[in-house]
């Protein structure tokens, strides 16, 4: 079988502790290194709260513009919230003079909502309608990120059939959502942010499906003082369930970036 530590550890802490007890009383050395150590470790744990804090009120700053705002807007299944073409071109990742060419050339739907300004309105849905459509015809090839920043992986989904696609790690979701990786990651650690089910070689992984979703909910609950974690993270889990996320799993990889 071999040796296994944390078996041993299990039958000698006590002895152990008991021996660090006795030499931190003892030697005056050791006692100055434990206490230095612990100093170390509580000025880190100190500077990342307030980075984390300054990531937090950077992100909660930046109120979208007037031309990016939200509107409500009557539709058959209710009232949604829809946001300009601004906004979807952000998302999508593109210039909203891109955006206007595609949908000139038909290669993505009109929409029919419109605010009392004649400005274009978008639901939710739309949004991801576009952006899927925008990735299957490869129209995002030339505003993809780098290579380092995402991996051709195939998905298999339990309720239907093997899929390749592109997915982008960690640094691509943060930099779309607006926080840095360790904000990322702090939010995870809370509850505040449903962490991915994809997984490659420790990397998180995120469908372009995942990211939007999850940048229309960060859009919607910037510049809130009073942020309601528990309803922010359902409401993106709520939408990477019905991307059927969760009934997913990386099967094989393909080319890594």
């Amino acid at each position: 079988m071999g040796f296994d530590y944390d078996i041993w550890y299990e039958r000698n802490k006590e002895k152990r502790n008991a021996a660090r007890r006795k030499k931190y009383a003892e030697d005056e050395d050791y006692r100055e290194q434990v206490l230095s150590n612990t100093r170390e470790i509580r000025r880190k744990q100190r500077e990342e709260r307030r980075e984390e804090r300054k990531a937090e009120r950077k992100a909660t700053r930046v109120n979208v513009t007037g031309r990016w705002k939200e509107f409500k807007i009557k539709t058959k299944q209710g009232e949604v919230t829809a946001v300009t073409i601004g906004a979807l071109a952000r998302s999508v990742g593109c210039s909203i003079k891109t955006l206007r060419d595609w949908e000139r050339k038909k290669l993505i739907p009109k929409t029919r909502h419109r605010s009392k300004r004649g400005d274009r309105l978008y639901t939710p849905e739309q949004v991801l309608h576009i952006k899927e459509l925008a990735e299957e015809r490869g129209l995002l090839e030339s505003t993809r990120p780098t290579r380092r920043f995402h991996t051709q992986k195939t998905v298999q989904y339990r309720t239907g059939k093997p899929v390749q696609t592109v997915m982008f790690r960690v640094g691509t979701f943060a930099k779309i959502v607006g926080r840095n990786i360790s904000s990322i990651l702090q939010m995870e650690k809370r509850g505040a942010l449903p962490e991915t089910p994809f997984r490659s070689g420790g990397q998180r992984l995120y469908t372009h499906a995942m990211i939007v979703s999850a940048r229309l909910v960060f859009m919607k609950w910037e510049g809130v003082e009073e942020i309601n974690w528990d309803k922010f993270e359902s409401e993106i889990r709520k939408e990477w369930t019905r991307q059927k996320v969760f009934d997913a799993e990386i099967m094989s990889g393909g080319s890594d970036g």
